[in-house]
């Protein structure tokens, strides 16, 4: 029976990694890097691909004005509302989805979200310009 008992309590070795011994050389090397990367001010010579944005270069065939007050302009030309919407139709038709939406900025953003809303549902995109119309 001793013999029995004996074996349950023997040494086993351990299945965890003694982590005190590594933290010091851890610490090292965290300080060797922080001095290496503080005496090097050498900067780096990063050549970028040049970027263009799509719309630098883009004129509007189409434009809505919002003017206050619910007078549109569609190309400058004054519409009421119901025809505001009968002219989004029509451009939504044509191949030239992109329409500008300009507004004073002295304009209720209630007026102007509902041109926006006129628009999206004709189905086309919506550009902004934020300008003095005169």
């Amino acid at each position: 029976m001793a013999q029995r008992l004996a074996g349950r309590f023997e040494a086993k070795p351990m299945a965890s990694i003694n982590m005190t011994p590594m933290v010091p050389v851890l610490l090292a090397v965290f300080v060797v890097v922080l001095t290496a990367g503080a005496v090097v001010e050498k900067p780096l010579n990063v050549v970028a691909p040049s970027c263009s944005l799509g719309m630098t270069n883009y004129h509007p065939q189409y434009w809505v004005s919002v003017d206050g007050g619910g007078h549109y302009r569609f190309n400058g030309e004054a519409v009421s509302g119901a025809h505001l919407s009968a002219h989004l139709k029509a451009m939504a038709r044509e191949s030239d989805q992109r329409l500008m939406v300009r507004a004073n900025p002295d304009v209720p953003y209630g007026e102007v979200a509902v041109v926006v809303n006129a628009v999206k549902a004709a189905g086309l995109s919506v550009y902004f310009i934020n300008e003095d119309i005169s």
